[in-house]
């Protein structure tokens, strides 16, 4: 068959996109692997104009279409699935990614897809070319929704997730303007030479944060061995002159043993790379964090969350806060860059937690991000805030303004008032990105040049003042 592959506006607002589409590509590999034709329009990095765009595809030749997308991309999935359907109305639309698998059956209501690809989708998508392709039965393919003849949705039995997922063919890159998402990211601040691409070595995380989406991978962490991993990176390396990576990972350091010997066969292939990873303050340790600075890790995130035990005991998160103090003070010691994503606005959200979080980040000359805590479809959260009242919009209302919890409150968890909350959000913002980066220099000029903290501060000051954060939109009656 041959496959017209399309990679939705992620956020207007971010141009050049910081992430290579990495799902989107792992699907190209699995159809390319099993003698597929494809063909690529990346619409989150060329932005083609709605004439250019349908005249790609008119021109294409493809029997059907693959999207990917997450649920923040639901307005330009129905945008592009309307527009496809316009030109080609016998191609059937297939949608892969946490969108679909957030929300499948309002997806198929309120979109022009005809099949949804549910969790992780390479084996499905194979088996549902080969159904297309030859005309044979639907419903023996696990982990579908699909509209049937009758218009009904259907519903397959879901599938197990991939056990060993070494045998996933690696992303095709070359399908896409690979060169385009070689941008310099946070490492630039220790090599503004490095050319960094992102990459994916496990799969699933084992905790129960109630905020956390994980339908997707789901619970059971899955680690590409070593040598899969070093021979991804190794190619990047030779073939691309890769020399920054950033993983992905959910939790990259679950598996510490697994870590180490990443760690010594990345500095037994000499690989002269620098990477960052998403890491978990309970799992850090001093042999783990220097072992990682050898193999050239520069860059530790953690999710962080809330300097307030109330709120990290509300959102489940597993931790203590000491914990969490202990973690970054040691990932400074290491070398390391650590640098937090904190929420703000859950349920017992007030002032003084707040403060709580802004004086941690003080303590720790910890750098962070802050997002609103905002409840996504089949999480905890999104239970309790209904639950709890805390959230009355409609599915389709939210998911018309998904695409913004970033940068909107969309929906208020706490019982702050809006406006009050969106003050002190900014307030906390100022606190951590200016007051911890200006007034602890001296921390970062341990690990950073002097002249790359200012570089980082303007750029963190552009973020900073060229954000809105105003309501998403009045609830509806």
């Amino acid at each position: 068959m041959r496959f017209l592959l399309v990679n939705p506006i992620i956020r207007a607002s971010e141009y050049p996109p910081s992430r290579f589409p990495l799902g989107l590509a792992y699907m190209a590999a699995v159809l390319l692997d099993k003698g597929h034709d494809i063909e690529v329009i990346d619409m989150n990095m060329n932005r083609l104009p709605e004439d250019e765009l349908k005249r790609r595809i008119r021109t294409s030749k493809f029997d059907a279409v693959g999207i990917t997308g997450m649920i923040t991309e639901y307005q330009h999935v129905k945008y592009l699935s309307a527009l496809i359907k316009e030109i080609r109305p016998d191609a059937p639309i297939i949608l892969g990614g946490s969108g679909g698998t957030s929300v499948p059956e309002l997806m198929l209501k309120k979109t022009q897809v005809d099949f949804i690809v549910i969790s992780e989708g390479v084996d499905t998508i194979v088996e549902l070319a080969d159904a297309l392709e030859r005309g044979k039965e639907l419903k023996d393919i696990r982990g579908l929704y699909y509209k049937g003849k009758d218009g009904k949705i259907q519903i397959t039995l879901p599938r197990a997730p991939i056990k060993d997922v070494d045998k996933i063919p690696l992303p095709a890159r070359d399908e896409f303007d690979f060169e385009k998402y070689i941008q310099p990211s946070n490492l630039r601040i220790f090599n503004n030479k490095a050319r960094t691409t992102n990459v994916i070595g496990s799969y699933g995380c084992p905790y129960r944060c109630t905020y956390c989406y994980h339908q997707l991978f789901g619970y059971d962490f899955r680690g590409r061995s070593p040598a899969n991993l070093i021979a991804e990176l190794r190619m990047l390396y030779d073939d691309y002159k890769i020399n920054g990576i950033l993983f992905n990972d959910d939790e990259f350091v679950m598996d510490k043993g697994r870590v180490h010997d990443i760690c010594n066969e990345i500095k037994k292939e000499k690989l002269d790379i620098l990477w960052g990873q998403n890491g978990r303050v309970n799992l850090m340790d001093n042999e783990l964090l220097a072992n990682m600075y050898s193999a050239g890790c520069r860059v530790s995130c953690y999710g962080i969350e809330s300097g307030s035990q109330v709120i990290l005991n509300e959102i489940k998160k597993g931790v203590r806060v000491e914990q969490a103090k202990e973690a970054v003070l040691k990932t400074w010691e290491s070398g390391m860059l650590p640098h937090g994503y904190l929420i703000i606005g859950s349920f017992s959200e007030t002032p003084e937690t707040v403060k709580e979080t802004v004086k941690f980040c003080h303590e720790t000359s910890l750098i962070g991000q802050f997002s609103f805590m905002t409840p996504l479809p089949n999480t905890h959260l999104y239970q309790q805030a209904r639950q709890m009242g805390r959230l009355t919009q409609s599915d389709e209302w939210l998911l018309e303004r998904w695409g913004e919890w970033n940068e909107k409150l969309i929906t208020n968890m706490s019982l702050i008032p809006d406006q009050e909350l969106i003050d002190l959000k900014r307030w906390a913002e100022k606190q951590v990105l200016f007051g911890n980066l200006m007034g602890n220099v001296w921390q970062h000029m341990k690990i950073i040049k002097m002249r790359n903290i200012v570089k980082e501060g303007v750029v963190l000051a552009k973020r900073w003042y060229t954000r809105s954060y105003e309501p998403a939109g009045s609830v509806p009656a």
